[in-house]
């Protein structure tokens, strides 16, 4: 913290005064010296202090959620605040907790804290599909932000869902995300506050992106 500067005052004038002595005029005639005209010097301005700049405070970026452990990554995060970042921090945790889900082979309890109960279901869905087809799951996936918009109850994402790096195994064959039909495609996702907290609670696989 800086203290305030001080500045003396200065003499607000000077007079210079020339003395002179009594003369006598040609008659003898005492003659009465001249006064001196006083000068006056105008005081110097104390200069104005400069204004101290106060930063203005600013909204946290949106963190990224990707978690290289489970093989979830997130790309283009949106420039967002308020319920959508909250929004879509939500969708980071579902996402996570949904690949996790799919390459332990075991619905993630974290879901619940994060998706509704039909979102929920989808994901069981998916789980119990491939462990009925005797299929696993690893690698990894993404999502690119698309698109945020905010409704009256809800915030509705989209994102770009790849498996380009994902791999499904089956006996001893493996197979890509793409040479099992998983291209590109925009999913959608509803997410909604709710009295336990954020929640997905609407996930819907759209057209290819």
């Amino acid at each position: 913290m800086h203290g305030a500067w001080q500045l003396a005052p200065l003499v607000g004038a000077v007079v210079l005064v020339l003395a002179t002595s009594g003369c006598t005029g040609d008659d003898g005639t005492a003659t009465a010296p001249v006064p001196t005209t006083s000068a006056s010097v105008t005081p110097s301005r104390a200069p104005s202090p400069t204004p101290t700049v106060v930063p203005t405070a600013t909204a946290p970026a949106l963190a990224d959620g990707s978690d290289p452990d489970v093989g979830m990554f997130f790309t283009a995060l949106p420039d967002v605040t308020g319920d959508e970042a909250r929004a879509a921090e939500t969708l980071m945790r579902f996402e996570v907790e949904f690949w996790r889900s799919m390459t332990t082979g075991a619905v993630s309890s974290a879901l619940d804290d994060v998706a509704s109960a039909d979102v929920v279901q989808i994901v069981r869905n998916q789980v119990e599909g491939n462990k009925d087809r005797k299929i696993t799951t690893s690698g990894s996936a993404s999502d690119a932000f698309v698109d945020v918009n905010s409704g009256t109850k809800t915030v509705v994402i989209d994102v770009c869902n790849t498996m380009d790096d994902a791999v499904f195994t089956k006996g001893t064959k493996k197979t890509t995300g793409p040479e099992a039909g998983f291209d590109p495609a925009i999913v959608r996702m509803e997410v909604g506050e709710t009295p336990k907290g954020w929640r997905v609670q609407s996930y819907t696989v759209r057209d290819a992106c």
